[in-house]
């Protein structure tokens, strides 16, 4: 049994496509095994947010990218604290090396579907 993640990128409007911000939509998933899911990936990340964190199971931290490079919330250290940013840094880079796990990406550019 396997578990897919699936995010996106970009919007299904095709409206302001002659601007790169609007002009792509992605379609990412990264699929594993659902043991590994379990065993490694989740137990790997609550730890991650448990050091750097200081992550409360009773109120799941959940990973944004956009608040994580914005150092917003409870992301804030990552912003004013180096040493912080570093082991974090490490741990996730850590986590993405150790997890076995594949990564699926499809990627339309609207302004040629447009013109098709």
């Amino acid at each position: 049994m396997y578990r897919l993640y699936v995010d996106e990128v970009g919007t299904d409007t095709m409206s302001r496509l002659d601007e790169d911000n609007h002009r792509y939509l992605s379609l990412t998933g990264v699929a594993m095994k659902i043991t590994d899911a379990r065993d490694v990936l989740e137990p790997a990340l609550n730890a991650l947010k448990a050091t750097i964190f200081d992550h409360d199971p009773d109120a799941p931290l959940i990973l944004h990218r956009k608040e994580i490079m914005g150092g917003k919330g409870p992301y804030q250290a990552l912003r004013t604290n180096a040493l912080t940013r570093v082991a974090y840094n490490a741990a996730i880079l850590d986590i993405f090396q150790t997890t076995p796990y594949v990564v699926i990406t499809a990627l339309i550019d609207k302004s040629w579907m447009a013109d098709q």
